[in-house]
């Protein structure tokens, strides 16, 4: 069972490569539905963002939260 242990760093190393193969596709793929109507662009936007940089995440959740809330739709 030792053979098939990895170092964390080695792990953490792969986790990182592995969260950009995936945040990529998804903000492109939430660009493109922003301008279609089926698929929640935002929202595919916000988990690719998420994955690069959870900080800016946290700012582009924040502005769209307070531009949706500036609607006033009550």
């Amino acid at each position: 069972m030792t053979g098939t242990k990895r170092s964390l760093l080695s792990r953490i190393e792969s986790f990182r490569k592995w969260r950009m193969i995936i945040a990529i596709p998804l903000i492109i793929l939430g660009t493109a539905s922003l301008l279609l109507p089926v698929i929640p662009g935002i929202l595919i936007l916000f988990l690719g963002i998420a994955l690069i940089n959870p900080d800016l995440a946290e700012k582009f959740k924040n502005n769209v939260t307070k531009f949706f809330r500036s609607l006033n739709f009550s």
